[in-house]
Parts: C-alpha cells; structure tokens; sequence
C-alpha cells in the first residue's frame, strides 16, 4: 500500500517556503512556531515542506514523560542520522542531559547553506526540562539565528507556545 498523498494546505506551505527563502536571501536564522490543537496535521505539514525544499534537515520529536538526559541523547542520535551534518561523524554523543550542550552540537553541525531544523511536540521539552526554554533562547540569541536556518518549532499546547513565542 503507498502513502497517503498530501492534499491541500498550499497557503501554509507557501509560508514555510517564503521563509525558508528569506533564510537562503539574507544568510540569517528564521524561528517560527507552528501551534494547533493535537491531530490537525501540524507534524504532517512540515515534514512535507521538508521534505519538498531541497535542503538538509532535522525533525527531531520529543516523546512525552522522557527525562532530559534521554531527551538530548535522543536529540543528537536524531541529528547524527538526519541529513543536516556534513560529517554524522562529528555529531559529538551529549549524555549529560543539558540542553545547551546539545544546541552547540547542533551549533557546529548546521552547514552553511541553508537548512530547517524542527522541534515537534516542543511542550513535552519544557515539562520535563525547566531549564529548555531559556537554553534555547540562549541558543538561539547567540547561536542558531547567525546560521541560515529556519527553525520550526511545533506543538499542540497553545498556552505553553504563546508564552514561548511571546
């Protein structure tokens, strides 16, 4: 049986595409949240604008109840087989559990060209991580937002994505 086509949603994916395009213009960094209710096709959407925009990409998903140490593990295992790093071999392994660490990983492994990196179910991050949102603020401030990535940041608690996006 094949996959499901993907029908519809051209507006949405014409946003993420104008985006990404500013990113390949200017050479700077681009966050965005993508926030709705659960089941509406958030995940689905990016991944098919990942997958049609030509660039490397990570699309890393948080999984709910996971402690921080197996969080980061588990995001830099992600980044090691995505096609973002040039070489998966300097994809350095973070078993501490701390989120800055991680991003400067993701840091060095971010070609020069651009690239979209995603964070899904976001608000499991923070639940289990007081200290996730102000890494990544920090990361991004001083890190990510010079490199031309496009930075898609999704969830499905709409309280939780205002306040991060704010």
């Amino acid at each position: 049986m094949g996959a499901v086509p993907f029908i519809g949603r051209r507006r949405e994916l014409a946003a993420l595409t104008k985006r990404l395009d500013r990113v390949s213009r200017t050479g700077a960094g681009s966050a965005m949240a993508i926030r709705g209710r659960r089941q509406v096709g958030k995940s689905r959407l990016v991944q098919e604008f990942c997958d049609r925009a030509g660039v490397p990409y990570l699309f890393f998903t948080a999984t709910k109840g996971m402690s921080p140490v197996e969080a980061v593990a588990e995001f830099c295992a992600e980044l090691r087989e995505s096609c973002l790093p040039a070489d998966p071999e300097q994809v350095v392994r973070v078993t501490s559990g701390s989120w800055p660490e991680a991003f400067r990983v993701l840091h060095a492994a971010i070609p020069p060209t651009p690239s979209v990196v995603v964070v899904d179910e976001m608000p499991w991050l923070t639940e289990q991580d007081d200290l996730f949102d102000g890494a990544l603020q920090t990361a991004w401030d001083r890190l990510l937002s010079v490199k031309p990535v496009l930075l898609l940041l999704l969830g499905s608690d709409l309280h939780l994505m205002e306040r991060l996006t704010a």
